[in-house]
């Protein structure tokens, strides 16, 4: 009986809310004054997808310093080493600050191993528009990652480390964009 009257409580009180609204308001603004807060991101879950994306952009940076044509596509491919390896950084300092016993991967998993295989394959001819492509692909779900553990993430110590790693990974896919466009 006790949760039908909270149910009907909060029933009414987002019925109240909704007719609050002027009509003239879009249907996102009413659901949003009523929306519940997000569910929290699993720690253990940010650190495997983060530290993973970390790897994989050493490692194909490290392919495209070797194999890229364009000095543009080096200079960002160095950039991606070295910003992705301090961001590996900053997650393992959060782990340990938050005494979690999450281990980051050390070794790529599938999927990131045939993307990169598929980079070592490309001809060079071809190489910088597809690894840049790639990048696109690649910082457009980082930033996803990090905005969302910067916001409802389980961890303070991690997500103060996501709230500082979202202007870098914008940063990381701006250039990219531009790279991308400027190699057509």
């Amino acid at each position: 009986m006790k949760s039908v009257l909270m149910l009907s409580a909060a029933v009414i009180a987002g019925s109240l809310a909704l007719g609050a609204c002027s009509r003239d308001s879009e249907p996102a603004q009413m659901l949003a004054s009523v929306a519940a807060p997000a569910p929290q991101i699993d720690p253990a879950n940010y650190v495997q997808t983060a530290a993973m994306s970390d790897l994989f952009e050493i490692e194909a940076g490290k392919l495209a310093t070797r194999r890229a044509r364009s000095n543009e596509v080096r200079r960002f491919a160095r950039m991606m080493v070295r910003d992705h390896t301090e961001s590996t950084r900053k997650i393992k300092s959060a782990v340990m600050a938050s005494n979690l016993s999450i281990q980051p991967p050390t070794t790529l998993d599938p999927e990131h191993q045939d993307k990169l295989s598929a980079l070592r394959s490309a001809p060079r001819s071809d190489f910088d528009r597809q690894y840049m492509e790639g990048q696109v692909d690649a910082h457009q779900q980082a930033l996803q990652l990090q905005q969302s553990y910067a916001q409802s993430g389980g961890d303070p110590n991690l997500k103060a480390v996501a709230s500082e790693l979202v202007p870098i990974v914008q940063h990381h896919l701006d250039e990219a964009q531009t790279i991308v466009s400027n190699l057509r």
